[in-house]
C-alpha cells in the first residue's frame, strides 16, 4: 500500500491511500468520451475523429459529382454535424467553416457550401 502523497485535498485530509492494485496513474490530456463528447481537462470537443471525417464529408460535397439525392442527403448530414458542434465546440466548428470557405473558393463551388452552417 502507498500512502497519499499529496494530491487531492480530500486525500489529504481524510488520509486515504492507494492500493496498488487498484489505482492508475492518467496523464493530463487522458481522453474521456460521453456520448459523443470528448472531455479533457482543458476542453470539451467533438474529437479530431469526427472533424477529419467531417472534413471528408465537406471535401466532398465540394469536390465530388454527386447526384441531386446525394449531395442533399451529404448536405444534411453535414448541417447537422455543424449544428451539433455550434452547441459543443465552437472553436473545431470555426476551423472547418475556415476550411470549407478555402475549399470552395479554392476550386470555384462556393454554391455547395452556401447554407450548411447558420449565421
Amino acid at each position: 500500500m502507498l500512502k497519499s502523497q499529496g494530491g487531492s485535498k480530500f486525500n489529504e485530509k481524510h488520509g486515504s491511500i492507494l492500493l496498488d492494485n487498484l489505482h492508475r496513474f492518467l496523464g493530463p490530456r487522458r481522453q474521456r468520451k460521453v456520448t459523443g463528447l470528448i472531455i479533457s481537462d482543458e476542453s470539451l470537443g467533438v474529437g479530431r475523429i469526427n472533424k477529419r471525417t467531417l472534413r471528408a464529408a465537406i471535401h466532398g460535397l465540394v469536390r465530388a459529382n454527386l447526384s441531386k439525392a446525394e449531395t442533399e442527403k451529404l448536405r444534411r448530414h453535414i448541417s447537422g454535424w455543424l449544428a451539433y458542434m455550434n452547441a459543443v465546440d465552437r472553436k473545431g466548428l470555426e476551423q472547418l467553416k475556415l476550411y470549407a470557405k478555402r475549399l470552395a473558393l479554392a476550386h470555384g463551388t462556393q454554391k455547395a457550401i452556401k447554407g450548411l452552417w447558420a449565421k
